[in-house]
């Protein structure tokens, strides 16, 4: 027994010169990881859980070629980014079931089609003034016609029900993106909620 708990006693000391040796500091207690070392997903952390929610209408998903609000709980204050994250998240297990489906991320990749660039902060400017820059992903251009205008329309509808008004939207190569409409119109400049009404369901 005593020559067993001196060799344990001996291979254990040489694991530790070894280990030090490899130049690896050895600590006395573990440490957390630093603020920010798991990024998050469009400009922001993942919601803190400790941060006060309000569920409300307003997060828009794709349903049957149309597009339909469906409820959520944001953050207070809700950002616009924490509205892009919900829309590159998609909806909840239960609602896929309900046929409900996202665009805002790619198919292959799961990255986001969509990035927040700039938005006015809340509270910052009139209500009927607030607005937002997006810039659309390089697989934007291979997108079905159709999809380009829900995934559009997916954006425009859940940041104005956030209280962003007015949305602009930039190309992957950061020039203002022609916005297709319903009925075939080409829109360049802001993107309302009314110009996308036809595609509510």
């Amino acid at each position: 027994m005593t020559v067993a708990r001196a060799g344990f006693g001996l291979a254990c000391a040489g694991l530790l010169l070894l280990t030090a040796a490899c130049g690896v500091q050895i600590q006395d207690a573990a440490e957390p990881l630093p603020s920010g070392a798991i990024p998050g997903l469009i400009g922001t952390t993942a919601p803190n859980p400790d941060s006060s929610l309000a569920t409300r209408q307003g997060l828009w998903f794709i349903k049957d070629g149309g597009l339909v609000p469906v409820t959520a709980d944001f953050p207070t204050p809700t950002t616009a980014a924490d509205v892009l994250n919900y829309l590159v998240a998609g909806p909840t297990a239960l609602q896929l079931t309900d046929g409900l489906r996202t665009i805002a991320k790619e198919p292959l990749t799961l990255e986001p089609m969509i990035s927040l660039i700039t938005a006015d902060a809340p509270g910052s400017a009139t209500p009927a003034s607030m607005g937002a820059t997006v810039k659309v992903g390089q697989a934007f251009s291979s997108l079905p016609a159709a999809d380009q205008l829900l995934l559009l329309g997916q954006v425009v509808l859940s940041l104005s029900d956030a209280g962003w008004k007015n949305v602009q939207f930039l190309d992957a190569a950061g020039s203002q993106l022609s916005i297709p409409l319903p009925g075939g119109r080409v829109l360049l400049g802001n993107a309302r909620k009314a110009d996308f009404a036809s595609l509510v369901l």
